[in-house]
């Protein structure tokens, strides 16, 4: 399917990513969030700062409390944004949303950020705020059993925290939601060459913030930062990866799904076509309402099981 003429009239305005100048990039990150905001606020929820405890300290999150009756299990949501960049204030309008329309509380992290903060120190803070939210259940009238969920980076250490999860047998978590997740970073493929300049993330993106991220090209294959390379994907939660036909990230998200498959675990796979990196973020795309309605569809099934 072509280009969606929404997306190629938004790369026309998007500014490019300033790698030479961290705090410039992380204020355009965060001003783009907020314009785009703008074209369509998010629902009004109620919210709360909260302090996480985690083994490298406390952590701040963000607490969204649905208006009417919670859906019963709580979503700790890992903001996206390259290990770099996301966070609570970044991803509002999408974690609203997804607080609105599901009716589920949710725990958006701000994980500490690269390259202040190297791999793997973003993978267990969000694993110990996991495990926090899981023993909050009984004060916030919901279930023990958590769902995992994340954008691209954030995608990446909700795919990595439910595998740790498994091995640990802590915390319970019910499914992971997985919106074009980084699961592979030692290697290209070919939706990353075929997209690599043009379509918003570039190649030169994604190698930087890999760059900022690890320690040393090493970590790249260490299945904490590369959790498709992990040869036992058998016994995770049911899962939903949400890809875009024009997403460099697209081919390891759909990868990642199809391994799940093939390891047993219960998945729902759906690309949307002629969409970019970050639709879920970017209310101008219908898209985007189709991916939360297909959320609500995938969390209110495995909750049914």
């Amino acid at each position: 399917m072509p280009l969606s003429p929404i997306a190629a009239s938004l790369l026309t305005t998007m500014p490019p990513l300033e790698m030479d100048n961290l705090e410039e990039s992380r204020r355009l990150f965060r001003q783009g969030s907020e314009n785009l905001s703008e074209l369509m606020p998010a629902p009004k929820v109620r919210m709360e700062s909260i302090s996480v405890p985690t083994r490298f300290g406390l952590r701040a999150a963000r607490r969204y409390i649905p208006p009417g009756p919670a859906y019963p299990h709580p979503i700790v949501y890992y903001p996206g944004g390259g290990f770099v960049l996301g966070g609570p204030d970044t991803h509002h309008a999408l974690t609203a949303r997804l607080c609105h329309t599901l009716g589920a509380i949710v725990v958006s992290v701000d994980y500490a950020k690269a390259p202040e903060a190297k791999f793997p120190q973003a993978v267990y803070e969000c694993y110990d705020v996991g495990i926090w939210v899981s023993h909050q259940a009984s004060a916030w009238n919901v279930a023990q059993e958590i769902v995992v969920a994340g954008d691209s980076a954030g995608g990446n250490l909700a795919a990595v925290v439910a595998q740790l999860a498994r091995d640990a047998n802590a915390p319970p978590i019910l499914a992971q939601v997985l919106y074009y997740p980084v699961t592979d970073m030692s290697q290209e493929t070919l939706s990353r060459r075929e997209f690599s300049e043009g379509y918003f993330l570039t190649e030169a993106a994604i190698q930087w913030f890999g760059t900022q991220y690890l320690n040393d090209v090493g970590d790249a294959v260490n299945l904490l930062a590369s959790p498709l390379l992990n040869p036992n994907l058998a016994n995770l939660p049911p899962t939903l990866i949400l890809t875009g036909e024009y997403d460099p990230l697209r081919d390891e998200g759909e990868s990642y799904a199809d391994r799940l498959a093939k390891a047993g675990v219960t998945v729902r796979k759906v690309r949307y076509d002629g969409m970019i990196h970050g639709f879920m973020s970017i209310p101008l795309f219908p898209e985007l309402q189709a991916g939360i309605a297909e959320t609500k569809t995938f969390l209110g099934a495995v909750h049914s099981v």
